[in-house]
């Protein structure tokens, strides 16, 4: 199904709006236009899909970072989808690939001659980063043939560059996380487009060329064990695989056109490319999953991507896709065709951006503990007004936290009790959840250690006027918690005299928000 050409610009034009007014909220990775989805199937509804690396309940997203259910533009109301996604990243391939299938068993080896979809490499490139041979492109200065990649992989995302001129690296296959080295060099870097995106002037392409040192030594009609055809007018390329997330499966493909524009090359078969439309079939062979193929579900997106720390670049006009890369395949020619469905499905789950980056500055896993903090929030928190509330102000206020710790660590005094109380305090909590008619009450010995933390945070984390706010809430809405059981404080968290509390407690903070007319009414 298409958008009608009309629609297709009302959409456009609300997608820009959002993008003026929530492209600096960091949760905000990406803003397309697709097809409402519920429950994982897709409507007939066309929408402005904004995904966001973290969804929640609305209750407990602040006022000024609630996404709206519909823009108007010249009277007419376009209707917003919000899609989690997780954090959007461009780059490193994992140690141990994933084996799904046989045909996304990954492609590792070294081939002579290579062939698109093998794995390669800068040879000066440190750590894991290993990308995907694109396909042979012919440059239109001289006629040389080339291999076409991501910038990230061919290029070092750019930093092979010495006063303005572009350092001719070497390109090996295997890559050097495949056991690739000096005697495996194919290419040498030859042209990239830079970096250098921000939401108002963003990237449209992530590539690079380099010049094959020998015709001997590459296919330039051969993929990788066979897995799908070369490019062909019946086969068109419509892309690269540039980015994706490890969390949800997402990824993204940088459109042919201005790739091929933007290093001044073309393809070696005519009328072998080509554009794509939601619900489009596409396929590749890359070096981590092998062959895959997937659907289009969103188009003209505008992405947030996590190069390197602190490192973030927005493209536009990007393709979206589920399924259908992971780190690795980066440089991988997406072309039209496939049957849709030969997928793989994502690795990680999505964790709580606010554990990740407490966990950095404690040294602590708390990045694993998102399934426990959802049940927190759901079992517990969730079943009393004040619980809501103080679930609400968390989730509300996290990206202040995140920012106060990013690129921060703990001491080594305050990760060592850290360490202390998370080994003390994971498994009991666990357990009390997993049981709702347990016996277990709180201690005196228990407010002691919320007491000892609350301080420690004072010192570290905390504004004095949060540090008040803590106090207060320790002092009239905690302590009198003890000796009670948890179905006990679940009912004296219910009670309006509590939520007040709590709400008149974090009101005296001006740097905390909250939606205050949760739980009122009760």
């Amino acid at each position: 199904m298409r958008i009608a050409e009309e629609k297709m610009a009302g959409l456009e034009l609300a997608k820009q709006r959002l993008l003026g007014a929530h492209g600096d909220d960091r949760n905000c990775v990406g803003f397309a236009i697709g097809f409402r989805e519920r429950g994982g199937v897709r409507s007939d509804e066309p929408v402005v899909t904004v995904m966001v690396a973290k969804k929640r309940p609305e209750g407990f997203v602040s006022g000024r970072r609630l996404l709206p259910r519909t823009v108007t533009v010249d009277g007419v109301e376009h209707a917003v989808d919000v899609v989690e996604t997780g954090v959007i990243r461009a780059g490193r391939a994992t140690l141990d690939p994933p084996v799904r299938t046989l045909a996304a068993r990954s492609i590792t080896e070294r081939m002579r001659p290579a062939r698109q979809g093998c794995g390669v490499a800068n040879l000066r490139q440190v750590g894991n980063w290993v990308g995907t041979f694109g396909c042979v492109v012919r440059d239109r200065t001289d006629q040389s043939l080339c291999i076409l990649s991501n910038s990230h992989v061919l290029a070092r995302g750019g930093m092979a560059e010495s006063d303005g001129k572009v350092i001719p690296e070497e390109i090996v296959q295997p890559g050097t996380l495949d056991n690739g080295g000096a005697a495996d060099v194919i290419a040498k870097l030859k042209r990239f487009v830079p970096f250098g995106g921000s939401k108002d002037q963003p990237n449209e392409t992530d590539a690079a060329i380099a010049q094959v040192l020998d015709s001997s030594l590459v296919s330039v009609s051969q993929v990788a064990r066979d897995l799908m055809a070369p490019p062909s007018a019946a086969h068109p390329a419509i892309g690269l695989c540039f980015a994706g997330s490890d969390q949800t499966g997402v990824g993204f493909v940088v459109r042919i056109a201005p790739t091929l524009s933007g290093l001044n090359v073309e393809m070696l078969s005519p009328g072998s490319t080509a554009e794509v439309d939601i619900d489009d079939h596409i396929e590749k062979v890359g070096r981590t999953t092998g062959y895959t193929s997937s659907k289009v579900f969103a188009i003209n997106a505008v992405v947030r991507i996590s190069m390197e720390e602190p490192k973030e670049d927005f493209w536009f006009r990007c393709i979206a896709t589920r399924g259908f890369l992971w780190a690795g395949d980066s440089g991988s020619l997406v072309c039209r065709g496939g049957d849709g469905k030969t997928t793989v499905p994502p690795e990680k789950p999505i964790p709580c951006n606010i554990l990740d980056s407490l966990g950095g500055y404690y040294d602590l896993p708390l990045v694993g503990d998102s399934a426990l903090a959802d049940k927190a929030r759901d079992s517990f928190l969730y079943q009393s007004q004040a619980g809501q509330l103080i679930g609400q102000l968390f989730y509300i206020n996290s990206q202040v936290i995140i920012d106060r710790v990013r690129g921060k660590e703990g001491t080594d005094t305050e990760k060592s009790y850290a360490a202390t109380y998370y080994k003390k305090y994971h498994d009991f909590i666990a357990n009390l959840l997993a049981n709702p008619n347990s016996t277990a009450v709180i201690t005196q010995e228990n407010l002691n250690d919320v007491a000892f933390i609350i301080t420690g945070l004072e010192q570290s984390l905390l504004t004095p006027e949060e540090s008040n706010a803590a106090t207060t809430l320790f002092n009239d809405v905690m302590s009198p918690t003890l000796g009670m059981n948890r179905a006990q404080v679940i009912a004296y968290m219910n009670t309006d005299a509590v939520y007040h509390k709590v709400l008149d407690a974090v009101a005296k903070a001006p740097t905390l928000e909250t939606n205050a007319w949760v739980g009122v009414g009760h």
